[in-house]
């Protein structure tokens, strides 16, 4: 889920929060989601990351600094997900999927160039990874 928080100085910023939704309220969430065109889905770039480092962020429980090559590029992305990752190494050479194409944001001093993505499970992330090994910066279709 994301939620929307006003920040120091009333800037808004985006949290990607991780919950557990039981089964009778699965279609009832999807329900009240916006529907969005094919189009606007088209506009979205997802691809296939390789964590090359991974980091806890200072003065954070909740953050991990990830670099993450792209095959063309290579990233800076910050995660919510060091509460399930406690050695952040265990990551490093793992594949991941992403939103690249998100508006860079700063976050605690750090420009966080996209998003991993992730599900939960005991309200615990859990990163979305390919089945096999893929080529780094595949687009995900």
């Amino acid at each position: 889920m994301v939620e929307h928080a006003p920040e120091e100085g009333g800037v808004v910023s985006s949290i990607l929060t991780f919950g557990t939704i039981s089964d009778e309220n699965v279609k009832a969430t999807m329900q009240n989601k916006l529907t969005v065109s094919y189009e606007q889905f088209q506009q979205l770039d997802f691809r296939i990351g390789s964590i090359i480092a991974a980091e806890k962020l200072q003065n954070s429980n909740k953050l991990l600094r990830l670099s993450v090559d792209f095959g063309d590029e290579k990233r800076t992305i910050l995660a919510g997900i060091a509460k399930n990752y406690p050695d952040p190494k265990e990551l490093i050479d793992q594949q991941a999927l992403f939103l690249v194409n998100l508006e860079p944001k700063e976050i605690a001093g750090v420009v966080s160039q996209g998003m991993l993505l992730a599900t939960a499970v005991d309200d615990l992330p859990v990163i979305i990874s390919p089945t096999k090994k893929v080529a780094t910066g595949s687009l995900v279709k």
